[in-house]
């Protein structure tokens, strides 16, 4: 009898909690694997690794983010969409589902999605936002470039209204 269990065996892929924009974007690189559990009759368990038949879906699923991220950063530094809209497009969060996590009216989260209605959030609104993306404030106005052979660790203090990042070079 066999169970069958995807794993990653790195977390090369998880997602920052704050946003950094890479020269270089990630890709997948397979390191997916199959473990095939397989049980004796006495009881015993024994693993046996394969590689992954998906690892081809995974990096097309990588490689959409990718282009998705680049597209919405382009329209942003552009002016032609609010960070709000960055992150729920980001985050596949349309108005609706967006109004009923702030408890607010469609309405105004469509003004928050336009950069001119960016201008008139509130610190609270922003602090709501940051929590439902699960970001810090400071995302909201500010992109870190960082090199590919730098480390960037985040710490969020008092409510998500500050943010300190520290920079160092990948051992």
């Amino acid at each position: 009898q066999y169970y069958m269990l995807a794993l990653p065996l790195t977390n090369k892929f998880s997602r920052e909690s704050f946003m950094i924009v890479r020269k270089e974007p990630l890709r997948h690189d397979d390191t997916f694997k199959i473990i095939m559990y397989k049980c004796d009759n006495d009881g015993s368990v024994s693993p046996n690794y394969q590689k992954a038949e998906f690892h081809d879906e995974v990096n097309t699923y990588y490689c959409q983010r990718v282009s998705e991220f680049e597209r919405l950063h382009s329209e942003l530094i552009s002016g032609n969409i609010s960070a709000v809209k960055f992150y729920a497009d980001l985050q596949h969060l349309d108005a609706r589902e967006l109004a009923a996590r702030m408890r607010t009216c469609i309405g105004a989260i469509k003004k928050h999605f336009t950069p001119e209605g960016f201008k008139g959030v509130t610190v609270k609104q922003l602090q709501n936002y940051a929590k439902i993306f699960n970001i810090a404030v400071s995302d909201f106005f500010q992109f870190l470039v960082i090199d590919k052979n730098l480390h960037a660790c985040e710490k969020r203090l008092h409510s998500r209204l500050l943010q300190e990042l520290t920079l160092s070079e990948k051992s």
